[in-house]
């Protein structure tokens, strides 16, 4: 019998609730010794191998929908403890008994499924067979619309039942008589299952959402009052009682399990639907005009250079990076105190026919930079340039521990003035704020910072949500503070970050031509931020969404390297907003930094890959001059 403990024929319609409870594969015995293993009583269902789990993804999937896929295996692995799982693509002609995902009912040129399920766990009752089959299906009913979606699925393959089937779940959920499909919440027996070990978990990723299988204007069912939580929370990944029990039963080391307990998913959750994830085109992006572009209206006087097209198809733009060199940027000397930044410049050359682009930096003797230096700082911190951006002819560069964003002259290198100093949060903190990406939108300088937030890890309440925020900065240094908790939020869950976990942004964009924004975050984890391994968390996604964060495409952008991220990008002029260049900055735990510069189209392409810039330093500003 499939994950719901339904029988298939009626499985049909079930779709994004096929979720469990963890299996029993030893013994259907209660004793003590194999409580922490033991979950399941039917015996049909086994554990995999932990040390790999063989699987391969139906050539009938598209190019987007392998990647979902695939993002939410990394994903779901990730969220366990290190070693715990490990799932190993195989080709389809792989002898050895392996999971097949598929959106068909059956082999190519039947029809597609409109429901989605797996067994929970390997089904040792199989036939003579060499594969498992996970149908991850399609549409409205299926589903491939979010990777939390399929994320479902593969707790399910791993050996989860569904939450909302526990037998002692009238204490905690009220279930409608009036459903559209009444199997989807028959309880288990205690034949079927063993549930005593952990408490209800409403945050698990295999529990119902009220709206599942409810009928037309009503809900499935309630939330009985007097529990830990008043209503269903929102929440993508798995939970900590998820995690806790996989890793139980896959002898894995459990207290490693770094999400937060329910009571703190359900506080930082947010109140709105979550949102499909719209696909990325298939076909690759228009090259730009070939005739001259018309005049940038969005930002007049950029660049400062106007791009030079050279007789064999490349044009070079002069390009600007700018470092944020953290607390290296203290500099005592017997004259004093000071805080340092270094400006490097080049030229950046693209070809539209041979899809190709390389980098030539200047030199400057002896060093190849040049140094800023000024005097002022916050509490011993200063000078720490996060982004560059011209605006409104001028170029300017956010300080992320003073708040202060200095005009920055070029002919000769200078620090001119500040155009604002901006308090961190609402702007009303005595503190700076942490800028750490810019674009220019609406006639303004947008600057943003990380988009994650300060949180007792145990009770998940909000201590500082100050880098949930933006500020609008205008020609006249008209400042606005807008919160973009919503907005930061809709991206980390389109990512398949579990709201125990956080996102972290450095890189991100505007682009007026396509009427999108691109997020590149610098780290993403579906775990509590812990400074020891935060320099770890680099991450390779790139988020497209429109202007109402209403539409995501995640895209993977090269190769995930744990200690590197994206600290700034601009969209590359004359280019339609279709080719992006960005700096990716690596810092390990001993603070070892280095950066690289690259570029990629709207679809991931990759057209220059990653390529070192200098060892030593952390270059976190890009823009065309």
């Amino acid at each position: 019998m499939p994950a719901c403990g339904v029988p298939l024929a009626h499985q049909l319609v079930l779709t994004s609730s096929v979720v469990l409870l963890l299996l029993l594969t030893e013994s259907q015995s209660l004793d003590t010794s194999k409580l922490l293993r033991t979950f399941n009583l039917n015996q049909a269902y086994g554990k995999w191998n932990k040390k790999g789990i063989p699987y391969y993804l139906d050539p009938a999937f598209t190019t987007t929908e392998k990647e979902m896929v695939k993002l939410a295996i990394n994903t779901i692995q990730s969220a366990l403890p290190p070693q715990c799982i490990t799932f190993i693509e195989v080709p389809e002609t792989d002898p050895q008994y392996k999971v097949k995902f598929t959106p068909l009912a059956g082999t190519p040129g039947t029809p597609e499924r409109n429901f989605c399920y797996s067994y929970p766990g390997m089904n040792k009752a199989s036939p003579s067979t060499t594969e498992q089959v996970v149908s991850i299906a399609r549409g409205p009913t299926g589903c491939l619309q979010t990777s939390c979606q399929v994320q479902k699925y593969l707790a399910i393959l791993l050996g989860k039942r569904n939450e909302h089937q526990r037998g002692d779940r009238d204490k905690y959920i009220t279930v409608n008589s009036n459903l559209a499909v009444a199997a989807a919440y028959t309880k288990y027996s205690t034949t079927e299952a063993y549930w005593s070990l952990f408490p209800y978990d409403y945050c698990s990723i295999t529990h119902n959402q009220p709206s599942d299988f409810a009928a037309p204007g009503t809900d499935a069912f309630t939330v009985v009052p007097g529990n830990v939580v008043t209503k269903m929370p929102t929440v993508c990944g798995l939970s900590l009682i998820d995690c806790k029990g996989i890793s139980m039963m896959y002898g894995c080391e459990s207290s490693q399990c770094g999400q937060l307990p329910c009571v703190a998913q359900a506080a930082l959750a947010p109140a709105q639907p979550e949102q499909p994830v719209v696909p990325p085109p298939t076909t690759p992006p228009p090259p730009p005009p070939t005739t001259t572009p018309p005049v940038n209206t969005a930002n007049p006087g950029y660049p400062f250079t106007k791009p030079v097209k050279q007789a064999d198809g490349w044009v070079k733009y002069r390009i600007a990076i700018i470092c944020d060199q953290d607390k290296a940027s203290k500099f005592t000397s017997a004259s004093g105190t000071t805080w340092f930044s270094v400006f490097k410049t080049g030229s950046l050359l693209y070809n539209v026919q041979q899809q190709a682009a390389k980098v030539e930096w200047d030199p400057i003797l002896p060093t190849d930079v040049t140094f800023l230096q000024t005097l002022w700082n916050f509490a011993g911190r200063g000078n720490e340039l996060s982004e560059l951006t011209v605006f409104n002819g001028k170029m300017y560069a956010p300080d992320d521990k003073t708040g202060i964003v200095s005009h920055i002259g070029l002919n000769p290198l200078q620090f001119e003035f500040p155009i604002a100093i901006l308090g961190d949060g609402d702007g009303k903190t005595q503190r700076g704020f942490k800028a750490e990406w810019s674009t220019i939108k609406d006639g303004a300088m947008i600057m943003g910072s990380i988009g994650s937030m300060f949180i007792d890890t145990v009770t998940g309440k909000v201590l500082d949500g100050d880098r949930m925020w933006i500020k609008k900065i205008y020609p006249d240094g008209h400042v606005v503070s807008e919160d973009w908790t919503n907005n930061y939020r809709a991206v980390q869950k389109n990512m398949g970050i579990s709201y125990s976990g956080y996102i972290n942004v450095e890189a991100a964009g505007w682009s007026d031509e396509l009427k999108k924004w691109v997020f590149l975050p610098r780290r993403a984890s579906n775990i509590v931020y812990n400074d020891s391994t935060e320099s770890l968390m680099g991450t390779n996604h790139m988020v497209i969404c429109n202007e109402n964060f209403t539409q995501f495409t995640d895209i993977i952008v090269g190769d995930k390297v744990p200690a590197e991220g994206f600290s700034s990008m601009k969209f590359v002029p004359e280019t339609g907003g279709n080719v992006i260049v960005a700096l990716k900055s690596s810092e390990d735990a001993s603070s070892k930094f280095a950066t690289f510069i690259m570029v990629f189209d709207i679809t991931g392409k990759i057209i220059l890959p990653k390529t070192l810039v200098l060892n030593d330093f952390k270059f976190e500003g890009l823009e065309f001059i």
